[in-house]
């Protein structure tokens, strides 16, 4: 079971591949045109959900298709004395892009910059266990400003949680932030 999820995710993930010439290397080594770097896309968002690793925040550079961000955040808390505490926090990294809808489903999703499909990967420390979880999301985000601007977002993500010595953990997390 835990194979045929990971390999669904990667097969998901797919949608996000980049084609590989000489004449756009540049683009692969900064994931994005030259001319789309400034500092005014660099920013940062607090929340709850995928982009921002459970209740967190996160740091992200932004162009007007895409967003790429590395988070800081926590997705379970627990009460109870310190033997039978369980708090999940931790690192993730991911990509959002709001060019796919829009282009295989033009009907429904014609604001193109305000609709988003992404994934994340992120690295949780369960304090019960001592051990490192390994959780995968992959889901929408609407930006109600657009992706490279100052707004709300709300979104669904199913995810994956993956765990040596508990067991595995499927589920889905409501998405709501601000991005500053």
């Amino acid at each position: 079971m835990k194979k045929l999820i990971l390999v669904n995710l990667l097969a998901t993930l797919n949608i996000f591949a980049i084609d590989i010439s000489m004449d756009n290397i540049d683009n692969i080594i900064l994931g994005m045109d030259k001319s789309e770097l400034s500092v005014d896309k660099l920013s940062y968002g607090a929340g709850m959900g995928q982009i921002y690793n459970g209740m967190g925040g996160n740091v992200h550079l932004a162009t007007k298709t895409n967003m790429r961000y590395i988070s800081l955040g926590c997705t379970e808390f627990s009460k109870g004395d310190h033997k039978h505490r369980e708090n999940v926090c931790g690192l993730g990294a991911g990509y959002i892009r709001t060019d796919i809808l829009p282009t295989y489903l033009p009907k429904f999703f014609s604001d193109t910059d305000k609709h988003g499909v992404g994934a994340s990967f992120s690295i949780m420390s369960n304090s019960y266990t001592d051990k490192a979880d390994l959780l995968f999301a992959y889901g929408y985000t609407y930006f109600t400003e657009g992706i490279s601007n100052r707004g709300w977002n709300f979104g669904i993500s199913p995810t994956y949680q993956y765990s040596k010595s508990l067991d595995d953990k499927i589920g889905i997390i409501m998405n709501i932030g601000y991005q500053f």
